[in-house]
């Protein structure tokens, strides 16, 4: 679905909408024309028309999302890849000698075990997918490492 962002610049009024290819209106947005001569009023207007556009294109495909889709698997997808992140940082906090260490080594292992034990209860469906995402980008940061840079020479 393509989408296009118009703008009608009037004398009294600025106007937006964003409509798909079909022609169906997604959002609107209507502020009144600034007064003068300034072009930074104009710009500031038109953002303001474009982005109460695009806000309400916005709202409306999330409420079709809403309704025609089960978003708990991406919750489960994303916070998968959250408590990594967070398990990362935590084994990372473990590994710092005491002078580089703000809190007791014991709290960066209390965080890991929380990252690694909520992630455990998350559906098997989003942690594998998350597993695999990750996955695939460890090895495509694997092929891009191994091959020689363009500015050494072979």
């Amino acid at each position: 679905m393509a989408a296009v962002l118009a703008l009608d610049v009037g004398g009294t009024k600025l106007a937006a909408a964003v409509v798909d290819d079909s022609g169906r209106v997604l959002g609107r947005g209507r502020v009144p024309s600034p007064t003068g001569t300034d072009p930074e009023a104009l710009y500031e207007a038109l953002l303001a028309c474009a982005a109460a556009a695009l806000r309400g294109a916005v709202a409306g495909l999330v409420g079709v999302a809403l309704l025609a889709v089960d978003l708990r698997g991406a919750i489960g997808f994303s916070s998968t890849l959250v408590l990594v992140y967070y398990a990362v940082a935590n084994a990372a906090a473990w590994t710092l000698g005491p002078a580089g260490r703000r809190w007791p080594r014991w709290r960066a292992g209390a965080g890991l075990a929380g990252c690694l034990l909520l992630a455990a209860s998350l559906p098997a469906k989003s942690v594998l997918a998350g597993v695999a995402v990750l996955g695939a980008g460890a090895a495509a940061w694997a092929v891009r490492a191994a091959r020689p840079s363009r500015d050494q020479p072979l």
